[in-house]
């Protein structure tokens, strides 16, 4: 028994990203057959966790014996459950030290995209993240490959926010089902070859990663089928170990908070509610995603903000003998986004949309821009130029409604998200904006 009390243990959250049927849930499930016993890479001390619900080791120990009775995988998971850790540690001198909590979210694949309210606020409570790939569809199925593009996207939208002098916050990356392979290195360096643009946008915004290549494939011992997990263990002893020794305290929503200065990465506006604007599916996360991507290509360079960049030399000088180079236009304004040059981006992107005045999109990035760089006038003025074009514009609609409310005009706003659930593309964000202009954060 220890005196230490749970209360004072740090707890952190920590998130899972991948498509249904990549292994979430048997990784957990492996992770946990591992670590439940005290696990120890050296004598000096071992760790292991405890499950502090009931609910929890009974789910897991569900999972475990379906696979000893049936010689398969589970089912795949149909809901959002959430397992609550408790880490401890038995040190050289053989006493038991608690070390800290942890929630791990367990998250059917199609429930991970960022117009899901419960995923955005489970984002905003993490404190690392699990990136999970399928190894072996990712060199054998070209489908997969397309399918991570989406993946990539996200891990760049949730690292772009993070700062790294606020919050230390991790990522990762698990190659599952590599027992699936044979090849050794050869294959581990074709996977590297596609995992480059993946470390490319993580490395562009500084993020802190490692890579990690696990198998959980079904063995039979003593005519008993069970799991043999293979490096599941070290990714939590990994994540533990990383934000213990930093101190970390901050989740993503707190180290996002309007008072909190983010110089490069994003200029919130003080007046507008975090988590309003994510849970209008069209906030923070994707609209990241949606400022960087937007330009058309993803070739995110290493982050800085050297006025001497060459690129955009180049650009410039490009420009300078002929200003109406379309292409040349996006490259600059895609070159400043990268640099998080929000304002000199902006400048850009208002010269395509006179040159594009038809195309609604880049008039939508040009008004997130705006919001960005808290010129909200501005960004209703655009909304309401694709209103006129496009009366049953949602995301204007609904965007221009939290700028109203937001400005105390709240019956215009009432009126809009009416006009928003009326033209929702479906039933699921018709009732999304229902409980947003309820929700009146």
């Amino acid at each position: 028994m220890t005196s230490f009390s749970r209360k004072e243990l740090p707890i952190y959250s920590l998130l899972s990203l991948g498509q249904r049927g990549v292994g979430k849930t048997v990784f957990l499930a492996g992770s946990y057959a591992s670590l439940k016993t005290p696990h120890s890479k050296n004598e000096s001390s071992s760790f292991w966790i405890e499950c502090l619900e009931q609910k929890d080791q009974t789910s897991l120990e569900a999972i475990l014996g379906y696979i000893a009775q049936h010689g398969n995988y589970p089912p795949p998971t149909m809901k959002i459950t959430d397992f609550d850790f408790i880490v401890k540690q038995k040190t050289r001198l053989g006493a038991v030290k608690p070390v800290c909590q942890f929630r791990w979210w367990d998250i059917p694949g199609e429930y991970t995209t960022f117009d899901n309210p419960d995923f955005q606020q489970m984002v905003l409570e993490s404190h690392s993240c699990c990136v999970f790939i399928n190894a072996f569809r990712l060199l054998h199925d070209p489908s997969y490959r397309e399918e991570f593009q989406g993946i990539i996207k996200q891990v760049f939208a949730i690292a772009s926010l993070v700062n790294p002098a606020e919050i230390q916050y991790s990522f990762a990356l698990i190659f599952t089902q590599c027992d699936r392979l044979d090849g050794g290195p050869i294959l581990r360096l074709q996977i590297e070859q596609y995992l480059q643009p993946l470390n490319k946008v993580l490395e562009s915004v500084q993020a802190h990663y490692k890579q990690f290549y696990s198998g959980i494939p079904i063995v039979s011992e003593q005519g008993m089928a069970q799991l043999q997990p293979n490096n599941t263990s070290e990714v939590f002893l990994w994540l533990v170990t990383e934000l213990v020794e930093s101190k970390a305290n901050k989740s993503l929503e707190q180290a996002l908070k309007p008072d909190i200065k983010t110089p490069q990465r994003l200029s919130s506006s003080a007046n507008r509610s975090i988590v309003t604007v994510i849970a209008a599916s069209l906030g923070l996360l994707a609209l990241t995603t949606g400022l960087l991507f937007a330009f058309g290509v993803l070739t995110p360079a290493e982050q800085q903000s050297q006025v001497s960049d060459p690129d955009i030399k180049r650009y410039v000088e490009a420009l300078n003998k002929n200003p109406d180079d379309f292409d040349t236009l996006v490259a600059l304004g895609n070159r400043y986004l990268q640099l998080g040059e929000l304002q000199q981006a902006t400048t850009i992107l208002e010269k395509i949309v006179q040159q594009k005045p038809q195309e609604l999109n880049w008039k939508f990035n040009l008004a997130q821009l705006y919001e960005l760089t808290e010129n909200n006038p501005k960004a209703e003025g655009i909304y309401d130029k694709i209103i006129a074009q496009d009366q049953k514009n949602f995301k204007a609609l609904v965007n221009k409604a939290l700028l109203r409310r937001e400005a105390g005009d709240h019956q215009t706003a009432q009126q809009l998200f009416k006009q928003a659930e009326k033209v929702a593309p479906s039933e699921d964000l018709k009732q999304k904006v229902q409980d947003i202009s309820i929700n009146r954060q």
